[in-house]
């Protein structure tokens, strides 16, 4: 159903797809797809953008930005400079820092407009609190943890609005963890933390701290990053509001510092440990059409053995595989054996990529590296082991755990753990049948 949101966003879609619609693509179908959009919480620029350049249109930077020049917030990009936003007062603070040695206050605090939200610093005292609503003339961006961050510099000119002016600043959206995709922002979750640890990272040459491990809800598992110690503790049932999600190895990361709220939840408003350790498995087509995945759970046949499968031997030093005896990056190596697949996958809901490395080809294979290289040299060609492969996993049911990368070429699950499923044939011809019968 159409939302009063989606109206006005659809009719400026269809305006710039012009003669494509109807030819190509129903108004229906590009409704839709912008409600999936704005259901998972993309900010409504974002997604009018997102929706022409799938149908080969390319959208004006700024595309359905408001009027009178100004930019939405979902349309900065880092590096922009002298841009007009009217926004309001989420959250502001001071603090003390040191610029070039010296000792100097700024205001750094969350912006937001009808699109969304994001973090800013003044460099100069400005007079304002919550809630206030400003045109702000002069303001530029710079790059801030894959995203854009607002800065006001001594050329940005702050003028007062009527607080009428811009429709409140929408609160956290609550979201699934198997709904999360990057680029989405003032994002709350409602998750168990699976684990948690410090890690040091290094910023612009100042060493921090920072606080990562792995969420999980009953949609999957999601790997999080927190620049301010929250206090969190593995088993902990929380609720995070304020993240943002970031792309990282193609899954989705989600992320969160001070300006996020973290609530301690009740252990029965998240799933158990147990509970989550039996998750059922995900549908092929759900990861295919999704932005990555970790530690997904599959149940699939493998209906291809890919070539390079089987034996290969790799580069002593990056781990490369080989070409004949060289490697791309170091020439001519005495390589190293190992055992890896290269695989399709298919559940009948999709198709994904697998890739298995060492451990689970050997365990599938029932041989070791050190057999594989026997049974080569034995018959001089190491077709004979990618053979013997294809024998022993080609068209057989797998279960597979592992994480969900997504690139130029899709999404390929690298293989962490698998084994073979033993199904009721007898049991699964029933199931076919009655399916067919009331197919009837």
């Amino acid at each position: 159903m159409q939302s009063n949101q989606s109206a006005p966003i659809l009719d400026d879609i269809l305006l710039a797809l012009g003669n494509k619609v109807p030819s190509v693509v129903t108004a229906e179908a590009v409704a839709e797809e912008l409600q999936r959009y704005l259901d998972y919480g993309v900010p409504p620029a974002q997604a009018r953008a997102t929706i022409l350049r799938h149908y080969g249109v390319q959208a004006a930077r700024g595309g359905a930005a408001p009027s009178g020049g100004r930019k939405a917030l979902a349309d900065l990009l880092p590096n922009e400079s002298f841009v007009t936003l009217h926004v309001r007062i989420v959250a502001i603070n001071e603090k003390e820092i040191l610029v070039k040695g010296e000792k100097r206050r700024i205001q750094y605090g969350i912006l937001g407009d009808e699109s969304m939200t994001r973090p800013f610093t003044a460099w100069k005292p400005i007079e304002a609190k919550k809630g206030d609503v400003f045109k702000i003339v002069g303001a530029y961006a710079k790059e801030y943890q894959g995203g854009a961050e607002v800065q006001l510099g001594d050329r940005a000119v702050l003028e007062a609005a009527d607080a009428d002016s811009l429709p409140a600043v929408p609160a956290a959206r609550t979201v699934k963890v198997g709904d999360l995709a990057a680029g989405q922002s003032n994002v709350a979750l409602v998750a168990r933390i699976l684990n948690v640890a410090p890690r040091p990272v290094t910023v612009q040459g100042v060493q921090k701290t920072v606080w990562s491990g792995v969420l999980a809800d009953d949609t999957g598992k999601v790997g999080f990053t927190s620049w301010t110690d929250f206090q969190l503790k593995d088993g902990q049932a929380v609720r995070v509001a304020g993240g943002y999600v970031r792309s990282f190895r193609g899954a989705p990361q989600f992320t969160f510092d001070e300006k996020a709220t973290v609530e301690t939840l009740p252990d029965s408003q998240a799933p158990s440990l147990q509970e989550i350790a039996q998750a059922g498995p995900v549908p092929l087509a759900d990861l295919y059409l999704g932005s990555g995945a970790l530690d997904a759970v599959v149940e699939a046949t493998l209906v291809e053995v890919r070539p390079n499968s089987g034996l290969v031997m790799r580069c002593p030093e990056c781990k490369r595989t080989l070409q004949a005896t060289a490697c791309l990056e170091h020439g001519k190596v005495t390589g190293q054996p190992d055992v890896r697949i290269k695989a399709v996958l298919d559940d009948g809901t999709g198709a994904i990529n697998a890739i298995f490395g060492r451990e689970t080809t050997e365990a599938l294979m029932g041989k070791s590296v050190d057999d594989c290289v026997k049974i080569a040299k034995d018959a001089m060609s190491t077709e004979v082991v990618e053979t013997e492969l294809k024998h022993k996993v080609l068209a057989r049911p797998l279960r597979c755990r592992g994480n969900v990368v997504v690139d130029e070429f899709g999404p390929t699950l690298i293989v962490q753990e698998a084994a073979f499923l033993q199904r009721d044939l007898a049991a699964a011809a029933e199931a076919l049948l009655a399916e067919l019968e009331e197919a009837v």
